[in-house]
Parts: C-alpha cells; structure tokens; sequence
C-alpha cells in the first residue's frame, strides 16, 4: 500500500540467481530434466533418430539413382536436382508419417512445444549445453531475427534455425541438406498445423505461450514442494539490504517476500515482477532495441507483451523509480543484454554519470573451486554493462570515462555475500 510519507532509499535489482541461492530448482536445467522426463527424452531421440536416418538414407538412394540416370554432364543438372527434389518429398512424405506418428499417438508428447523440442535438439548436439534463462531468451531471439546478411543463403549447408529460413524452406528444397531445419519443420506441422509463410509468426508465438505456462507451472509445483525457500530468501536479502525502505525489480517470476517473516522488518514500498508473476503471465521475450516496431516479429518482445499484459489495477501502483533511492543494488542478475534497455533506462532517470547515486554488485561464491572464475565473470558483466550504457550517452567523452568516474567517486561496489 502506498504511503506518500515514506520514501525508498534502495531499489534492489533481482536475477535468477537469487532464487538458485535460495536452492529452488528454478534453472532452465532443472525445468527441462522434470519437464522433459526420462519417457519425453526416449520417444523425442527415437523420433529424433529415425528421421535422421531416413534422410540420410534417402538422399543417399536418390543421389545414387540419379548419378546412373543422367550423366555428369553440367547442362543435365537442373534436371537431376528436380528430379531428385521429387523423388526426396515423395519418400519423406512416405516415411514421415510413421516417425511423426509418435506425436499424433503417444499422450506424453502432446503437451510438448516447439521450443522444447528446439532446446532438446540443441542439448543432443552439445552435451555441455546448459544455459541460463537469459541464454535461453537469447536462442529464442536468433530464432526470431535473421542476422545473417549473406545474400546466397540456400548454398549452406548448415541454415541458423530462423523464422525466416523455416518458413522459405517449408518446401524442404533440396538444395538445403540441413536435416534439423526439416525436422523442425515437420515438429511444427506435428504439433501445430501446416506451416507457409503468413502462419509462421501465429505458431511460433503459440509455441512460445506453451512454453511458458509449462515453466510457468513447474516453478510453482517446486516451490509448494520447497517450503525452507522462504527462509533463505529472508536470511538472503538481510545480507543485501541495509534500509527499511526499498524498491525491489525482480526479474524473476516469484516473490518469496509475501511469505517471507521479513515483511514485518522492511518495508517494501514497492515490488515489481517485470517479466510476470506466478500469479499472472509470465514472458520470454526480447530485448526490443533489437528489432523495429513495424516489424512483425516486435510481438515477441519484453516491451510489446508487457504492455499487453497491463491491466487498470497498474495505474494504482506507486512508481517504481524514486528519486530519494539513493542505492542501486543487484544480486542474481547476469547483467544479460536482453535486459540492457531496462538498466539504460534506469540510469538515465538517475542521471548516472553526475548524480552520486551508488552502484552496488553482490554475488556469492556457489563453486569454492571456481572462486576466481565466478568473480572475474561477473567483473566482465559489469564492464560490459557500463561501457555499453556509455555508448548511449550523448557526451561521448564522458561515456568512455564513465566506469572511470565511477571508481574515483566510490560509487561502484563489488561485494561478496
């Protein structure tokens, strides 16, 4: 409840990491091992497998049959890729229907998105794959947007899996031999519809809605199950907070706090789950300085679904910002660049490079073997971070000594916990 008589001396920014130091399960690791159990992860390899060894082998028979029918010839080639076109669809479309059977017949895999079966793929391909959320909105993003600027994009061998390349290649074209493009491919026409060009962004979005309610739905499952998760997060953020009155964003979906004894010690003027809440929706998304706001793919960014997810209770919540905060303090967040537009924004509101406004660091050492290591990341993340809001400034000279300044006033802090 707002209380115009008190201010926020502290706006404390929040990660996943808060959460993973409160040992809640709450990694894109963890999600995926319960979410895809051990009978998802056999019939997705079986199906998986098999298709890969169908194309291998049908492109090997009909590449054979047509080196006996035409000569080497090079006027005879076009011929030979139609030919060959057509004898490859006609033979998948045979073989198709039995591996893709799974998905029509076995109930375990009709809950299953698109973007779970893209990260199964990713994670077959690299036993090492295991990303954090913000790595997982950063795969989401190179689905969404084609970075690739090579105008010859149907010679490679090896496609990005793209909107774009999933859609002008729904045909399967011969000439690509990207076998995960297919297969992903016919996982959307499984699993959703047929795809073309004008239905591609519909899906996707759908997969991706999919998939959040099942993340959406395993935290919560987690936390009724993990009740001491409330007493580390109080003992957690007393290590962090020296105020009674604080701010917090959270780019979590979770709010420990509502339980949490530590209600009755701090007072939390205000508390904002940017990115959702268990109690509502919650969103994957990207950043939107990344795309254009008439492009089709700005539905899937942070500030469209935000914005879409805005109710009348809003305008009654007091504002976040404050300009008696006179702290900025994170913990848990991977200073992603996914989230960059909201630190930018925040740091013009308090004009960074000339008020004294403090920048305060946490972090927690989760591997004592890899002390430095978890240190020196986290130096780079927050170098990363300043330089880049540096290029934004519109006194450049002033960007470029901006962490420089920062260090000589002792307003930036990198504290252990």
């Amino acid at each position: 409840m707002e209380n115009t008589n008190l201010h926020p001396e502290e706006l404390i920014i929040l990660g996943n990491g808060f959460d993973l130091a409160c040992k809640l399960k709450s990694s894109y690791k963890d999600f995926f091992n319960q979410h895809l159990n051990s009978t998802h992860s056999k019939l997705l390899t079986e199906v998986y497998t098999a298709y890969m060894e169908i194309h291998k082998n049908t492109l090997t028979t009909i590449e054979e049959e047509s080196r006996h029918k035409y000569s080497s010839n090079d006027r005879y080639e076009i011929a030979r890729l139609d030919d060959k076109e057509n004898l490859y669809l006609n033979a998948m479309e045979k073989y198709n229907g039995d591996v893709f059977g799974y998905f029509k017949v076995e109930k375990e895999l009709k809950s299953i998105s698109f973007f779970d079966v893209f990260f199964f793929i990713t994670s077959l391909k690299n036993e090492n794959y295991n990303p954090n959320w913000s790595d997982v909105e950063t795969a989401i993003q190179s689905i969404l947007i084609d970075e690739d600027t090579q105008e010859n994009n149907l010679s490679k061998q090896n496609l990005p899996i793209t909107i774009k390349n999933l859609s002008e290649n729904s045909n399967k074209n011969i000439k690509i031999k990207d076998k995960d493009i297919f297969f992903l491919i016919d996982v959307l026409e499984a699993l959703q519809q047929k795809l073309n060009s004008e239905n591609i962004e519909k899906i996707i979005l759908s997969s991706l809605i999919q998939f959040e309610d099942n993340f959406k739905n395993y935290l919560t499952s987690t936390i009724k199950h993990h009740t001491d998760y409330f007493i580390y997060a109080e003992a957690l953020f007393k290590k962090i907070t020296t105020s009674k009155k604080v701010n917090i964003l959270s780019f979590n979906y979770t709010n420990p706090f509502k339980v949490a004894k530590l209600k009755n010690e701090v007072l939390f003027l205000n508390m904002e789950n940017v990115h959702g809440s268990l109690d509502k929706n919650i969103i994957f998304g990207i950043d939107e300085t990344s795309i254009a706001a008439n492009d089709k793919v700005y539905r899937f960014s942070k500030t469209y679904r935000i914005m879409n997810n805005l109710t009348d209770s809003a305008k009654n919540d007091s504002p976040l910002l404050d300009k008696n905060i006179k702290k900025i303090k994170f913990y848990g967040h991977s200073l992603s660049e996914m989230d960059y537009s909201y630190f930018q924004s925040i740091f013009d509101f308090y004009d960074l490079y000339g008020s004294n406004i403090q920048l305060i660091f946490y972090y927690s050492i989760y591997d004592d073997a890899a002390t430095e290591e978890i240190k020196e990341n986290y130096l780079q993340a927050i170098t990363k971070m300043i330089h880049k809001y540096g290029d934004t400034m519109n006194n450049k000279d002033h960007g470029r000594n901006l962490q420089h300044k920062l260090l000589l006033e002792k307003r930036i802090h990198l504290v252990c916990i």
